[in-house]
């Protein structure tokens, strides 16, 4: 479970990276969107992993939470493209 967790952290910050690197040539709002979905999906699943590595259902919840959260997010991002 923690190599699937490490895994999945790697690939999300790599993703991350690259939206935020997007975001600083463009400037534009909707790459600013994105990344601050991609960071809120990326970063929430870490300190949940850490936090609350001993309580599987807090982890489920604040887990989703973030997912959410970062969703919204990515929701936002796609609306703001003209």
């Amino acid at each position: 479970m923690l190599r699937v967790d490490i895994i999945r952290f790697f690939v999300s910050f790599i993703l991350l990276f690259y939206s935020f690197r997007a975001y600083i040539r463009t400037k534009h709002i909707a790459m600013l969107y994105l990344t601050i979905g991609f960071s809120f999906l990326t970063f929430g699943h870490l300190l949940t992993d850490i936090y609350f590595y001993y309580n599987a259902d807090m982890h489920k919840l604040f887990s989703e939470i973030f997912d959410i959260i970062g969703l919204i997010a990515l929701i936002i991002a796609i609306k703001t493209i003209k």
